[in-house]
């Protein structure tokens, strides 16, 4: 299985964009009015992040995880 994208939301988009490109190496691919799709170096993974005025209670052991 491959994983195409991953959906998140975040209270700061452009500290996310920052975040993502600064430590992953993330960069922008488009605009998704009102956020963005980031794309891995190798093309082969987007993330999509959208503003949200409030997130989500999570379990603690809640993740994510990816190859890069």
């Amino acid at each position: 299985m491959t994983i195409n994208h991953l959906h998140l939301g975040t209270k700061d988009l452009k500290k996310s964009v920052e975040f993502y490109a600064g430590h992953f190496g993330f960069k922008k691919k488009f605009d998704h009015h009102p956020g963005v799709f980031l794309e891995c170096k190798e093309g082969k993974f987007l993330l999509a992040i959208d503003p949200v005025d409030n997130l989500p209670q999570m379990p603690k052991w809640y993740h994510y995880g990816f190859f890069l």
